[in-house]
């Protein structure tokens, strides 16, 4: 069925307020039966059931993006589910939602609403209007409408750590342990280096982290293995370690301090004879710099015998941004008003920005809460040409790439290109940013584009 038919059936059936329809029981209720396992498979993150329940060659446009066909609309959920892992639904259908008007056509529609997001700038909630067709015995959908609300707030990027009931000033502070390291570990005289890497495991729920070398006591090559979350009884982040030499331990952080942490800790630990142990310590984690970090290993009493501390510093082995481009760059994350002119064109949009785990770039996205079209780039530190970098993305597959090589504070300059339906323009462009607002001067497809945003409050 063709969606100019589809459309006009829809016309059709809402003048008539589908008075002519007099579907069997059986029919509508299969048709129910199969609306409501959306709002299932989609709070599952279930991509393969969901995209079953639309046609072969579907025809849907979402937030002013067209999808065509079942695996286009596969790949869509997967890829929506994957960068939002505790994201979900709630459908509002309106009154007498889903209808048949016969027993092989049927039409829904309501209104969604999304939350717990962990991308930001998302739009939360819109209306849809869906029209079914039975094929092969089953209701599936051939052509579906989802518009934004523009009204309703987009989404704030935070909703991971609040759904695992993780304060944001703790998952900032473990956020600051992501990234590869290297460990120079001091006990009695002798060193030992370690190498390894921290990082958040899928969902954003808890770090994890892995290092492998020699003891530092016993000299013995070994790998371990740990995670850290939030305990929202105790309010405090929680350690557990494994090691290959049988080790483990369940720590306590306190982070009363920011810059100087405290971890109190009980161990079952080996000894050079092969035993384990009991073992109780703390320690203490000195910041010196982002990229560096003095832990101590103190009131170590094993076996009820006191211990030599251990004293390890920490190097963060990727090469760090200027320390004076981080805070340019941290005055330009949160949430802000955008005005985009392009020649004599305006639009109003939304700016999201944040840090990526590990701090090494920033990535935002910009919206039309309208017409649900966004821009997506990332933004980091290229040490080889000592240029910070910019690669974005638009939803109508355009691209761009800016090097800022002229970076003084509250104003950069700088070079870059944009790729619009295989044609290549270049252009220079000039950013200026200081309390709470910033403007962006450039072209777009060779007219001149400035881009003027404030910070909300």
């Amino acid at each position: 069925m063709s969606s100019r038919f589809l459309a006009l059936v829809f016309l059709l059936t809402t003048l008539a307020g589908f008075a002519s329809a007099q579907p069997g029981d059986h029919a509508l209720k299969k048709l129910q039966q199969r609306s409501e396992a959306f709002e299932k498979h989609f709070n599952g993150h279930d991509a393969d059931a969901l995209s079953t329940l639309y046609s072969k060659d579907c025809d849907v446009v979402h937030n002013g993006m067209p999808r065509v066909g079942r695996e286009h609309m596969r790949r869509e959920w997967q890829n929506y589910f994957d960068a939002n892992p505790n994201v979900q639904t709630t459908i509002r259908r309106d009154v007498g939602s889903p209808r048949l008007i016969d027993e092989n056509t049927g039409i829904e529609s309501g209104r969604w609403e999304d939350s717990h997001h962990r991308q930001a700038g998302l739009v939360t909630a819109g209306n849809y209007t869906s029209v079914y067709n039975r094929i092969d015995g089953d209701w599936q959908i051939v052509h579906e409408r989802g518009w934004p609300d523009p009204t309703a707030p987009l989404s704030t990027g935070k909703s991971v750590s609040d759904e695992r009931l993780m304060p944001e000033d703790v998952y900032r502070q473990l956020d600051r342990l992501t990234g590869r390291w290297s460990l120079q570990s001091t006990f009695q005289g002798k060193s030992s280096r370690t190498e390894g890497l921290v990082r958040w495991a899928k969902g954003g729920h808890c770090l994890q982290w892995e290092f492998s070398g020699p003891d530092a006591v016993t000299g013995v090559v070994f790998s371990a293995n740990g995670l850290i979350g939030y305990d929202p009884v105790t309010e405090k982040a929680i350690e557990y370690t494994f090691s290959s030499d049988g080790d483990t331990s369940k720590s306590t952080f306190d982070f009363s301090d920011p810059d100087n942490w405290i971890c109190k800790g009980e161990y079952s630990e080996r000894t050079v004879g092969g035993k384990f142990q009991p073992a109780t310590a703390t320690r203490e984690f000195a910041w010196k710099s982002d990229n560096e970090l003095v832990m101590v290993k103190r009131d170590w009493v094993r076996d009820g015998k006191a211990m030599p501390e251990i004293t390890t510093v920490a190097s963060r082995t990727s090469i760090a941004m200027p320390s004076q481009l981080a805070e340019d760059l941290e005055t330009l994350l949160g949430q802000w008003e955008c005005k985009v002119m392009i020649g004599d064109e305006t639009k109003v949009k939304q700016f999201d920005a944040a840090w990526q785990p590990g701090r090494n770039a920033i990535v935002y996205r910009q919206i039309n809460p309208e017409s649900g079209a966004f821009d997506d780039a990332i933004v980091g530190w290229d040490a080889a040409s000592q240029s910070l970098v910019e690669h974005g993305f638009r939803s109508d597959g355009s691209k761009w790439e800016i090097r800022w090589s002229d970076i003084g504070s509250g104003v950069w300059k700088g070079t870059g290109t944009s790729t619009v339906d295989g044609q290549t323009h270049h252009f220079a462009c000039q950013l200026t940013f200081a309390g709470g607002k910033s403007e962006y001067r450039g072209s777009w497809m060779g007219k001149p584009m400035m881009i003027k945003r404030t910070k909300k409050q």
